[in-house]
């Protein structure tokens, strides 16, 4: 039985899913498939949908149920750097030409460009209500839109480069990853409420629901090139960390909506699946 699929993209433009069964704790080859005709940078998914991107400029479409590609998306023009489904209705898509897409995936119709960032998109990240999306660029800003109205409702100048943007999963506070640095804001006040700075580089991260003493927490799990797994919680204290096993660096990872499953990935091609409650 399967019980997840974790789906990753190569720089090889290969698309892999991956069926996983808790049970058995496994994982299984699902489909292989050349999705580009150059290295996939970008990817989500819902249980319907799958996006990805690359560096071709092109965001490919597939209908996960019936398995088939169902459509290419093409009003960037550059690499494509971050993919986001909100909801079922609509899919953001960004590039290093700058801008930010809204797509309605009723029938996949491009309705509107964000712009404002001067230079490339690097990631953004959709509040849970689905009604404000954060994005920060190369240049050195964060940005927040009303998805409702299409418009930039207030830009920050940060110190230095962001590379992640993240929100909370109940929407009260987000984080922004630098190279070494995370930052924790609460939302309400604006202002920056942890930080932690790091010896190597941070590549990825995901804010995960955890249980602790019968009550829920939110709690922010990260990997980079150490290649060890960390949980930070929200006032900025590290309270669990382990090796992860990858053999080199920890190069993504997501978790599992309404579990704690986190599935991680290195570029020494290996995938591994946690459960984070067990930490």
């Amino acid at each position: 039985m399967t019980d997840f699929l974790v789906i990753a993209g190569t720089y090889e433009r290969l698309l892999y899913g991956l069926s996983g069964d808790s049970n058995n704790q496994s994982l299984a080859p699902a489909f292989i498939y050349p999705a580009h005709i150059s290295c996939i940078t970008a990817l989500d998914a819902t249980k319907r949908f799958l996006a990805t991107g690359s560096t071709d400029e092109h965001v490919k479409l597939y209908d996960l149920k019936i398995r088939k590609e169902i459509g290419t998306l093409m009003h960037h023009s550059g690499t494509i750097t971050a993919l986001r489904f909100i909801g079922n209705q609509h899919l953001i898509t960004g590039s290093q030409d700058g801008t930010i897409g809204i797509v309605r995936t009723s029938d996949w119709e491009h309705l509107k460009s964000l712009t404002g960032h001067n230079g490339p998109i690097l990631a953004f990240d959709a509040h849970p209500s689905g009604k404000v999306l954060l994005s920060v660029g190369k240049d050195q800003t964060l940005k927040c839109w009303d998805l409702s109205r299409a418009v930039c409702s207030f830009s920050m100048k940060l110190s230095q480069v962001p590379t992640k943007v993240y929100w909370s999963n109940d929407g009260t506070h987000f984080a922004v990853f630098f190279d070494k640095l995370i930052q924790i804001h609460c939302l309400e006040t604006g202002e920056i409420v942890a930080k932690l700075q790091q010896q190597n580089r941070i590549n990825s991260g995901t804010f995960v629901t955890l249980t602790m003493d019968n009550l829920e927490h939110q709690v922010l799990v990260f990997g980079g090139e150490d290649k060890i797994l960390r949980i930070l919680n929200l006032k900025g204290e590290l309270i669990a960390s382990w090796m992860s096993g990858h053999e080199y660096r920890i190069k993504d990872m997501a978790f599992l909506e309404s579990t704690t499953l986190l599935s991680t990935c290195s570029s020494d091609g290996t995938v591994f699946v946690w459960d984070l409650q067990k930490y």
